[in-house]
């Protein structure tokens, strides 16, 4: 079976493909192996983009990590969203309820093809299980239940491309402090109410603090 990896990096729903189509289950994830460092990339963990970072595909954003193994690296960039609906982007698509949902921007690649997540308690059909009640799908059969069944926007995000890595890419990035590593957190994965979710963590990472414009004397003056 293929990895989660390459079935949603190559096989992802193409936007003009979600009028009918739909494609078999992909694998699920391996879980981070037991013992697995906090500050280590694994799958439902968030990089967040260090001050220094300038790319501008990353610049300031949060990526929500759902595979990473010896093949590379997928994400989805989640505090960036797109000024454009589902419908605007697949004009004619019979999916009245979720018809208004908002598109979001979560990556450089492959950026006409969506991805979905949506939290649930139990395990849907055609669905991976990221972590925490959380789960990743590309089927549309997936997308049409979700529709029937008005799926809260708060519990379901479709995502326009999405962020990868080849084998060993993504260490070489984090060894040259462009990332921090952090356990995800359901509840900023699903909100897209601009949360300022990346300045809330980058500032428990890496504080600001006060800094002197101009160098300080080399030495203080005596009897401070």
């Amino acid at each position: 079976m293929k990895t989660l990896f390459h079935r949603l990096a190559v096989a992802v729903l193409l936007l003009a493909g979600l009028a009918g189509q739909a494609i078999a289950a992909p694998h699920a994830p391996a879980p981070a192996a037991p013992g697995t460092a906090v500050h280590e990339p694994a799958a439902g963990r968030f990089l967040v983009a260090s001050r220094s970072l300038q790319d501008p595909h990353f610049a300031r954003t949060v990526v929500y990590l759902l595979q990473h193994d010896d093949k590379g690296t997928l994400g989805l960039v989640i505090n960036r969203t797109l000024d454009i609906t589902l419908g605007e982007a697949i004009p004619g698509t019979e999916l009245p309820h979720l018809v208004e949902s908002p598109l979001s921007y979560c990556g450089p690649v492959s950026v006409r093809h969506i991805i979905m997540l949506l939290r649930d308690d139990a395990a849907p059909s055609h669905a991976i299980h990221i972590t925490d009640g959380i789960y990743a799908s590309n089927n549309m059969d997936l997308l049409r239940e979700l529709d029937a069944a008005n799926k809260p926007a708060a519990e379901l995000r479709l995502f326009a491309g999405h962020a990868g890595w080849s084998a060993g890419q993504l260490q070489r990035e984090l060894d040259r402090d462009d990332w921090f590593i952090v356990p995800g957190d359901r509840s900023a994965v699903f909100d897209t109410t601009g949360s300022r979710l990346w300045e809330r963590l980058i500032e428990r990472l890496d504080p600001a603090g006060i800094f002197v414009r101009d160098r300080l004397p080399a030495a203080p003056r005596a009897g401070l």
